[in-house]
């Protein structure tokens, strides 16, 4: 499991989101077949999404992402940000993504709230 963040940025979204988060950021292969890049998580609060590669990038919450149905990302830098404060349920769902190109890379930044535990636990 990421490390607790620290420092004041932290504190303030600690208190904002009612508990400690945790970043992870990672760079996803998506090809020319639905690729899942994000598992549904309930702890998620923001996720930005970033294309790599020469190749457009699809993505959407299930598996029949595509060019008609999907968010595209543009080559070379076309971002997506889901925020909880702003799309409510939208970052706590799964991701799949699809590209126009073999070999597409695709960075992902995640930051979820580290999970309270019940009392006693």
């Amino acid at each position: 499991m990421p490390a607790k963040l620290l420092g004041a940025a932290a504190e303030f979204i600690e208190g904002k989101y009612g508990g400690p988060v945790a970043e992870t950021e990672e760079v996803v292969s998506v090809g020319i077949t639905a690729t899942q890049i994000m598992r549904g998580d309930p702890e998620r609060v923001f996720a930005l999404l970033v294309n790599m590669s020469v190749n457009s990038i699809f993505v959407a919450f299930d598996e029949a992402v595509g060019a008609g149905r999907g968010i595209v990302l543009a080559s070379n830098g076309g971002t997506y940000q889901v925020d909880v404060e702003e799309d409510f349920t939208i970052p706590i769902r799964s991701m799949w993504a699809l590209s126009t190109g073999v070999l597409s890379n695709l960075y992902v930044i995640t930051v979820r709230r580290i999970a309270k535990t019940a009392v006693g636990e």
